[in-house]
């Protein structure tokens, strides 16, 4: 699963237009749909973007909660317990990073709750599911992509 969906660094001169979603890339010798947003930064003339982007050359199978796989993106609360001199931690949950849990990406949407333990920091948050598209989906994208790039079209 976690070559399934990747998050990729990307870095445009400013004013320049980037990928955006919906568009397929090639990465590291594999088609990969950007499917989210994860952050974005301007660095004096260039604009820096993670992409969460999708391999549409690997099939899957992923479990979906209900009949429609979109409906019931149900977010979740999540905490993480920060140690004192680990405060770097905190950046693997700033807020629209993706991060790894039994298996599954999810999405930080916003923090909930802040506590003071000892000499410990607790940080609650919520994320929700990142749901890659339908293999279907997937495989017809892929395809016109490969036409796309080989400038053929059917009649």
């Amino acid at each position: 699963m976690r070559n399934l969906i990747k998050t990729i660094k990307m870095t445009t001169m400013l004013y320049r237009q980037p990928r955006r979603i919906g568009d397929v890339i090639e990465y590291q010798g594999k088609m990969r749909l950007i499917i989210g947003i994860q952050w974005v930064a301007i660095t004096y003339s260039q604009l820096e973007i993670e992409y969460v982007c999708q391999n549409l050359e690997q099939d899957f199978a992923y479990p979906y909660p209900s009949a429609n796989p979109h409906k019931g993106d149900d977010l979740r609360e999540f905490f993480i317990t920060i140690k004192t001199g680990k405060e770097h931690v905190l950046e693997h949950i700033r807020l629209g990073r993706m991060f790894w849990y039994h298996d599954m990406p999810f999405q930080t949407i916003e923090y909930t709750d802040v506590e003071i333990q000892f000499t410990d920091i607790i940080v609650s948050f919520l994320a929700r599911p990142i749901r890659p598209i339908s293999r279907k989906e997937a495989k017809a994208k892929l395809i016109h992509e490969k036409k796309k790039k080989l400038q053929l079209s059917l009649i």
